[in-house]
């Protein structure tokens, strides 16, 4: 049963049992690792072309990348060829992220107020 909550009179008044929480805690929860299981489908590995057109670099750069062991990558047990996951990639993306100057003024203020606290 669903009940659009927006189209209820204004004023209206619901009583929810604790019973009625734990049972909607569990709906929520089944419906969590439901999308769960149905997004953990196994990752399939990407080629040196697709990381090239993800970065936005030529396939000699990524496996310059690869050879100085600065890119996460796979090589297969017969070491011929090389696989790199999007997620991985991507992680690895983000991990390289710079902090902006507003960024790197509010830690420094950040770290000014505590180290005064602390003194006092």
């Amino acid at each position: 049963m669903h009940i659009d909550i927006s189209k209820l009179p204004p004023g209206f008044k619901l009583e929810l049992t604790k019973e009625d929480l734990i049972a909607f805690a569990d709906y929520l929860l089944e419906q969590r690792l439901n999308n769960a299981i149905a997004n953990a489908v196994e990752e399939q590995p990407i080629d040196v072309g697709a990381v090239a057109d993800l970065l936005k670099v030529s396939k000699q750069h990524v496996y310059f990348m690869t050879s100085q062991n600065k890119i996460p990558h796979t090589k297969a047990k017969n070491g011929k060829r090389l696989y790199f996951f999007r997620s991985e990639i991507l992680k690895w993306l983000k991990s390289g992220k710079r902090k902006t100057d507003e960024e790197i003024d509010d830690m420094a203020n950040e770290f000014l107020e505590r180290s005064r606290t602390k003194r006092k």
